[in-house]
């Protein structure tokens, strides 16, 4: 909810679609699922992960990503509490294209939200994804 609020306050959050574990985030991803019913699914434009979802990690859900040829070149910014060199590591290994740590204070946190859709917004050109 926090990072949902940052998005409105720096102006983020046009087309923001959020989703609750790992596993939903794979059914939209796939138009699976519940999402199997609706229109297709645009790809998003980036996806910001977190490490420590439930029912499937975000290190699982980054492996899935980046291994599915549809979905591989989808930005994928990591953003957790997990400043272990480790996660770290493996995250980029994967493919991540980013690796925040997410700050303690609010400010921060909307400070880092409104670094990350500028650059991946308004100053890269992301690669033309094809849709589901």
């Amino acid at each position: 909810m926090l990072i949902m609020r940052a998005l409105q306050q720096t102006g983020g959050a046009d087309q923001v679609d959020a989703v609750c574990d790992g596993v939903e985030l794979m059914d939209y991803l796939h138009g699976a699922g519940p999402y199997a019913e609706s229109a297709p699914v645009q790809r998003p434009s980036l996806i910001l992960l977190d490490l420590n979802m439930p029912l499937k990690s975000g290190r699982e859900a980054l492996r899935e990503i980046k291994a599915d040829p549809e979905l591989r070149l989808i930005p994928v910014v990591i953003l957790t509490t997990s400043s272990s060199p480790t996660d770290i590591q493996e995250s980029y290994e994967v493919g991540a294209n980013a690796y925040c740590t997410k700050p303690v204070k609010y400010a921060e946190l909307v400070s880092l939200i409104e670094s990350v859709v500028h650059f991946w917004g308004k100053s890269v050109a992301p690669p033309v994804a094809t849709q589901a």
